[in-house]
């Protein structure tokens, strides 16, 4: 029976693991929050970022990853619908932005509830469908803020369907150089434990951790990492996911 609450052993391993973030994310002097938090982030048809994407177990620039709002109808009477509400067939989401590669051959469409709630989701090894849109950032533009979310996921060309939980936090106001400039960004971290559509990926978690820039609309850097363990008799053997990194290279506002 599928459940959404993992076993007790692996609830105690990714409260250890939260304490290993990517080096990246530690001592980074803290500025001042805003004197009032920004509000949610809004998109407009046209709008668009560039990133370069690092693979950080390398320490090398593998190529570009441009994204594009080609579709926002989030303000429309058909707008999102509520979470966990099943999708009817022609259901379209309101929020559409298009990925393309640095040759500008198609990637595929992020999908969005609204700014930055997914509905699917390309950043991984594959596309994951969620049933409940799973948020990027807080209510709330500002440190402290926390949210938890639990729902499940599908992947194209598969039946099943895969339980999510992630424990998401905004750790505080950075000062963030990338090739695009320097941003005030708020950074956001989401600990991850779910079940893999991989089989034999067990215990599987993840560290995503993003900077979001208000004015640009949009994280300005952002990175994930993961582990898992394959079975194997007595002793398990630990594997770790990808390592990347995406930084802004430019931006343009939107209509």
């Amino acid at each position: 029976m599928e459940s959404p609450r993992p076993p007790d052993r692996l609830r105690r391993r990714l409260l250890l693991a939260g304490a290993a973030l990517p080096a990246a994310c530690a001592q980074v002097p803290l500025l001042p929050p805003p004197a009032t938090p920004p509000p949610p982030p809004r998109v407009s048809v046209g709008q668009r970022w560039r990133y370069e994407t690092i693979d950080l177990f390398r320490r090398a620039r593998v190529g570009e990853l441009s994204a594009e709002v080609v579709r926002n109808g989030s303000e429309a009477s058909n707008g999102a619908l509520p979470a966990g509400m099943p999708r009817p067939p022609g259901y379209a989401a309101p929020l559409i932005v298009a990925l393309t590669d640095e040759r500008g051959a198609p990637i595929g469409e992020e999908q969005w509830a609204r700014p930055w709630d997914v509905i699917v989701d390309l950043s991984y090894d594959m596309p994951q469908i969620f049933e409940a849109p799973m948020p990027l950032l807080p209510d709330r533009l500002e440190p402290g803020a926390r949210r938890n979310d639990v729902t499940f996921y599908r992947v194209p060309n598969a039946s099943g369907r895969f339980w999510w939980n992630q424990r998401l936090r905004a750790i505080g106001w950075e000062r963030v150089e990338v090739p695009a400039g320097r941003f005030d960004a708020l950074r956001v971290e989401r600990f991850i434990n779910f079940q893999h559509s991989d089989t034999w990926r067990e215990f599987p978690y993840r560290i995503d951790t993003l900077w979001h820039a208000p004015e640009v609309g949009r994280w300005v850097q952002r990175e994930w990492t993961g582990r898992y363990r394959w079975p194997g008799g007595r002793r398990s053997v630990e594997a770790d996911e990808d390592r990347v990194r995406w930084r802004l290279v430019e931006w343009q506002a939107g209509a």
